[in-house]
């Protein structure tokens, strides 16, 4: 078995890196888009309760069949 090099070490070690970087900023756009969603959610959520929005009910439903 042939021992890597410093230099191929340092590479192999910065590939993964990349790759985890990648994986971590996907999972922050996907977590920004959920808070996205709530936040909207309790807007509606807290509209409704200031108008006392009489069809709250199929409002509300048809807000959330929207957002999921």
């Amino acid at each position: 078995m042939a021992r890597k090099s410093a230099l191929e070490k340092i590479e192999y070690h910065e590939k993964i890196c990349r790759i985890m970087q990648k994986q971590t900023f996907s999972e922050i756009k996907e977590l920004k888009n959920q808070v996205r969603r709530m936040e909207w959610i309790l807007i509606v959520i807290g509209v409704l309760l200031v108008m006392e929005f009489d069809n709250a009910r199929i409002f509300f439903k048809t807000i959330l069949e929207i957002f999921f």
